[in-house]
């Protein structure tokens, strides 16, 4: 008589590449989970270095802003970002509005994987052709905040 308590190798086979799969679709969620955790971590590096370098912008003298933020003016126009190799930061000024002066600051940096977050793709803080995707005349990037000063 044969004893039935076992299993057989087709059983086997079929648990095992079921457990193959799900073993594969769990490693798939954490390479996302862990490339999803450093761009959050980025982006916070470069949201705070953006937020700093307005604050310091809207202290400064009006008077002075455009000479001190202006390409050859101190501090200039780039910043750098605490915490995040691969990055630069660009502050813009915008004087085309009358008594108005609208300061745009940027962070691009590339993550892991060398993606690229931003349109500066060489991380040099100058609209280069081709870098300006959506032709607005700036550089763009999940970290752009902007604001307008009287002058």
């Amino acid at each position: 008589m044969r004893d039935n308590r076992g299993f057989t190798l087709i059983e086997l086979a079929i648990a095992l590449a079921i457990f193959g799969m799900l073993l594969v679709g769990l490693f798939a969620a954490l390479a996302s989970a862990t490339i999803l955790s450093d761009a959050a971590t980025s982006k916070a590096a470069a949201l705070a270095a953006t937020v700093s370098k307005l604050e310091e912008i809207i202290a400064t003298d009006r008077d002075r802003l455009i000479a001190d933020y202006s390409t050859g003016g101190a501090p200039g126009p780039l910043f750098a970002v605490a915490g995040l190799p691969h990055s630069q930061g660009v502050v813009a000024l915008d004087t085309s509005e009358a008594g108005l002066i609208t300061v745009h600051c940027t962070v691009c940096w590339r993550g892991k994987g060398n993606r690229l977050y931003g349109e500066d793709a060489d991380l040099d803080g100058v609209r280069d052709p081709g870098e300006d995707a959506n032709g607005n005349g700036f550089i763009d990037s999940p970290v752009t905040l902007s604001v307008t000063l009287v002058r």
